[in-house]
């Protein structure tokens, strides 16, 4: 079923500020100290987080529930914990320190053979592990323009914009923003690569109803749809923490929506939706606590 702006995406929107506070202090305490000063610090954070943010936590336990696993005191702090690691992370990989980082990269001959296609491809992530780091490691690695695409509210800070890396294009969608679409198509015409988010939508973008984890939630149709106009492959990517300082770039098999008529046009979305939900599913089970999405993902 297709929806068009459902309400539920002003929960994540609302959540996406943050501390700006606490974000500015850890960035200076890297820059200061480096990263493992600000790890033990984010033991304090964590717990703090954990007591206020009730909203979050209820989340996580409403996410763990769908995956069939319990929850309790430990296993909340450690979700809280693993995030504010991440959020360190994309700091430090964004500055000088990023040699202490070991990357391992799987599956990232896919992306080669669909960029030799000459239409673009279109990385497909969500908000598990550190998804900012896939377009930084892939620019280094592919020697190919990345373009990505992040909702910005007009309050972030700036690191969590910053172009640093010269070939890297990021761009600030607000949900004001009409020429998104136009951007995208005009850099997949060149067979460069286009980031994306494939789990959460704002405004009234279209949507599909998918099952997700045994119950009904709610996934932006963008991607496909602008797949299935210009013929461009769609890549589900994941870029999840293995170890502490080691991260594992992972992607899955091409999805194709296209080309096809436009009376097929809805199902072949749909489908296409489908198999990346379905490659979501498979990251989330395997790394449960990576997870940050934190607001009622599903329907009910």
């Amino acid at each position: 079923m297709s929806v068009k702006g459902v309400s539920g995406y002003k929960e994540w929107v609302a959540r996406t500020g943050g501390n700006r506070l606490g974000t500015r202090f850890f960035e200076c305490l890297i820059s200061v100290f480096g990263l493992y000063p600000a790890y033990a610090m984010l033991f304090f954070a964590a717990a703090q987080y954990l007591i206020f943010d009730r909203k979050g936590a209820d989340a996580l336990r409403d996410f763990r529930r769908h995956l069939g696993l319990s929850t309790n005191f430990a296993d909340l702090y450690r979700h809280f914990y693993s995030f504010g690691i991440t959020l360190i992370d994309r700091y430090a990989f964004a500055t000088s320190r990023r040699t202490r980082f070991y990357n391992v990269h799987i599956n990232e001959e896919l992306i080669r053979r669909e960029l030799e296609r000459g239409k673009g491809v279109i990385l497909l992530g969500a908000h598990i592990g550190n998804w900012e780091l896939a377009g930084r490691l892939l620019k280094k690695r592919l020697n190919v323009r990345a373009h990505v695409f992040m909702y910005y509210d007009g309050t972030a800070t700036p690191v969590e914009f910053a172009d640093i890396d010269q070939g890297l294009s990021v761009h600030h969608v607000q949900e004001s923003a009409s020429d998104t679409a136009v951007e995208i198509i005009n850099a997949l015409r060149h067979s460069e690569i286009v980031c994306l988010h494939g789990d959460r939508f704002f405004g009234q973008q279209r949507t599909e109803t998918i099952d997700f984890l045994g119950a009904p939630a709610v996934f932006p149709a963008g991607p496909m749809a602008i797949a299935a106009i210009t013929g461009a492959s769609v890549i589900p990517c994941f870029t999840v923490r293995t170890r502490l300082l080691r991260y594992e770039f992972y992607a899955a098999q091409p999805i194709y929506a296209g080309p096809c008529s436009r009376q097929e046009r809805d199902g072949e979305i749909r489908s296409a939706i489908k198999r990346y939900v379905s490659a979501l599913e498979d990251v989330c089970r395997k790394y449960p606590g990576q997870w940050y999405n934190f607001y009622r993902f599903w329907k009910s």
